[in-house]
């Protein structure tokens, strides 16, 4: 059975000259769309074997030396509705810019657990240890900068 790698998005997502790129300081929300349950039957002769993959954990390692976020699922695509305390999201926080990096990008890598069970057609099954499958993004993260102007007192 062939697990599939994370399909990871990413939000703010801000058009930069390097590519898509998120923000100092504010809450990058990750979320992976290829997260459902995949199975397998194999058999030669009368012996086979069922088995069944699922998804049950994400890390996120942002790539900048920050720690590790854990989340129990895909995550979720932000929008204008959610909170970040949903406890579905799955967020980090950069707390500097990408500019000084080889690239001017940090290279974050999600990874999806998996956990594999198994029936055989002897009546027997189990579980087997669980398996990682990740994928790596090459990230621009950028600092904003604001000017007020026009006193307004």
């Amino acid at each position: 059975m062939r697990l599939p790698r994370p399909a990871v998005s990413f939000s703010p997502r801000m058009p930069s000259s390097l590519g898509p790129a998120t923000v100092v300081g504010l809450p990058t929300w990750w979320w992976v769309s290829n997260w459902s349950a995949r199975t397998q039957h194999t058999q030669a002769g009368s012996v086979w074997v069922d088995l069944t993959a699922t998804p049950v954990g994400l890390t996120v390692r942002p790539g900048d030396g920050r720690p590790v976020t854990t989340c129990d699922g895909p995550g979720l695509p932000w929008t204008p509705e959610v909170s970040r305390a949903d406890p579905r999201a799955c967020t980090s926080l950069y707390g500097r810019s990408s500019a000084a990096q080889p690239g001017r990008r940090f290279t974050a890598t999600l990874t999806a657990v998996w956990r594999v069970s198994w029936i055989g057609s002897g009546g027997t099954g189990g579980t087997l240890p669980d398996l990682a499958v990740s994928s790596s993004v090459d990230i621009p993260v950028l600092e904003v900068q604001a000017v007020v102007t026009g006193g307004g007192q």
